[in-house]
């Protein structure tokens, strides 16, 4: 039986700084510069720490549109 793809993930190494997200609509990992590397660790924390992160990420997936 294959395991379900999740539809969002974050991938970091501390000891390098390393970080890439898979998207499930993008269908591969895409790696981040290491300078995203802090922010996306707070965005990891925060949501590690919801009570709802799915809807948690939605609501920063606005934020970063708006910004972007």
């Amino acid at each position: 039986m294959e395991k379900p793809v999740p539809d969002f993930a974050i991938f970091q190494n501390d000891r390098t700084k390393a970080s890439a997200l898979w998207i499930k609509e993008v269908g591969e990992w895409r790696r981040c510069t290491s300078r995203d590397f802090e922010p996306i660790q707070v965005m990891t924390a925060i949501l590690r720490n919801s009570s709802d992160p799915e809807k948690t990420l939605v609501m920063i997936a606005k934020i970063i549109a708006k910004i972007n």
